[in-house]
């Protein structure tokens, strides 16, 4: 502390199991030290609580990064943030198996906030933060939607990411029939990027500012969730969508698959907002062309298609190569006059590591 610390890394922990939390005790310097800037806590031993007179403490804190994985650490972090005055960018790790985390703290001037599960992670996670600053949004972890329930006042929030991997498999499909609380949270965002195996379509609210989005595709999630994205995304200029190849099979052997069926009633973004497209990892199925094929045709303000893939991936599935994906893109019809397709393919040799088309 004498040395006016910025940065201060608190990796701690008894190698001989997890003590009672609090044995580890900290000078009340740390907690008053006016040059500290950054802090990161992990520790099975170490007592974080505030000291009793201390109305405020950390006054210059900006970033904290905190593990949540023992008994009490729950509610010592939620006295700690709730007297960080300027915390901007706070993350929380969450790692213990078996606990319920509820947290309800103030945060009147953060603006980044990080959810974090690992593999260990806890069964349900309820999180209320009075954060009117609030603009950046990242939820990752090994848990469905309905894990995580998140509250907050923010009218400022532009960007979230909820990357959460559940359930992804032919036979145990997640659906969730109900909106689910977290993307209540995040529906006024202009910026989403939602990896997360599919639920049910009524279920999704309607995201009225969204601008970007990048939808993951599991082996679970078929083009109606995608459909149903578009409707309720009116403004929609840009969307990206990601092929997880390694949990697509043959389609049609896939519980519940459905063909791609386009809608009666071209969605709003499509006819009148929707300027790229990007689709990647492309497998050459029939249905993915459909897809394109009806996007192109009512998409009248589009300025480019973008398809990437990989030669191996449309010789194992349709033993297409890339000549023929080139000719068949060729046959769509564009509504746009502007649009621009451009096809981007590892051609995975030696002599030709990448090449791309445009047409």
């Amino acid at each position: 502390m004498r040395h006016k610390i910025v940065e201060l890394d608190l990796h701690i922990f008894d190698q001989n199991g997890p003590r009672r939390l609090g044995d580890l005790q900290l000078p009340v310097s740390l907690f008053t030290c006016k040059t500290l800037v950054a802090l990161k806590v992990s520790s099975n031993c170490m007592n974080l609580a505030p000291p009793p007179s201390a109305s405020a403490c950390f006054p210059s804190l900006k970033s904290l990064h905190y593990r949540l994985g023992w008994p009490d650490s729950a509610s010592m972090f939620e006295m700690l943030a709730s007297k960080c005055p300027v915390l901007e960018d706070l993350t929380i790790d969450v790692c213990r198996i078996g606990n319920v985390y509820t947290l309800n703290f103030p945060a009147a001037e953060l603006k980044t906030f990080r959810i974090l599960g690992s593999l260990m992670a806890a069964d349900k996670y309820r999180f209320s933060i009075n954060a009117p600053k609030l603009e950046n949004l990242v939820v990752s972890g090994q848990l469905g939607l309905s894990n995580y329930y998140f509250s907050n006042n923010a009218k400022a929030m532009v960007k979230a990411e909820i990357h959460l991997i559940h359930g992804c498999s032919g036979e145990n499909i997640y659906r969730v029939e109900s909106a689910p609380p977290l993307l209540e949270g995040v529906s006024g965002v202009k910026y989403l990027s939602l990896l997360t195996p599919v639920f049910s379509a009524r279920s999704l609210p309607s995201f009225d500012n969204l601008k970007h989005l990048k939808v993951g595709l599991f082996r679970c999630s078929y083009w109606g969730y995608v459909i149903a994205l578009l409707k309720r995304s009116p403004n929609l200029e840009d969307i990206v969508l990601d092929i997880w190849t390694w949990t697509w099979g043959k389609q049609e052997y896939v519980k519940g698959y459905r063909p791609f069926n386009p809608p009666e009633v071209v969605p709003i973004c499509v006819s009148s907002h929707l300027r790229t497209i990007s689709i990647i990892n492309f497998m050459g199925y029939d249905d993915e062309f459909e897809v394109v094929k009806y996007l192109l045709q009512y998409s009248e303000v589009l300025r480019r298609l973008t398809i990437s893939t990989r030669e191996s991936y449309l010789f194992k599935t349709r033993r297409m190569t890339a000549e023929k994906l080139h000719k068949k893109a060729l046959k769509f019809q564009k509504c746009s006059k502007t649009c621009e397709i451009e096809i981007i393919i590892n051609c995975e040799t030696d002599r030709h590591k990448n090449c791309s088309c445009h047409l």
